[in-house]
């Protein structure tokens, strides 16, 4: 069940990953250029957002499992961007 958690995490991350720069051209159509924080704040933020309120639903129902599979997945996710960040 973790494994499922983990998956469903990584599923949303990967989709937003290919949807980036389609997220780009939305933003610099309004005038927003593409820089690093661009990206962070269109892309990663909402998918950390939403693997978080995910596991927080999915907690209260019982499902601790794929919960804890999500909310795994979410901390790497912010450990790579966190590390990304400090080397640039």
């Amino acid at each position: 069940m973790v494994l499922a958690g983990v998956g469903l995490a990584l599923a949303l991350g990967v989709s937003l990953f290919f949807l980036r720069n389609v997220i780009a051209d939305m933003l610099l159509a309004v005038g927003i250029p593409r820089t690093m924080w661009s990206h962070i704040l269109s892309v990663i933020v909402p998918a950390e957002a939403i693997v978080v309120v995910a596991a927080i639903l999915l907690w209260a129902q019982a499902a601790r499992a794929d919960s804890s599979g999500m909310l795994l997945t979410g901390f790497v996710m912010a450990a790579h961007v966190v590390v990304t960040l400090a080397t640039h």
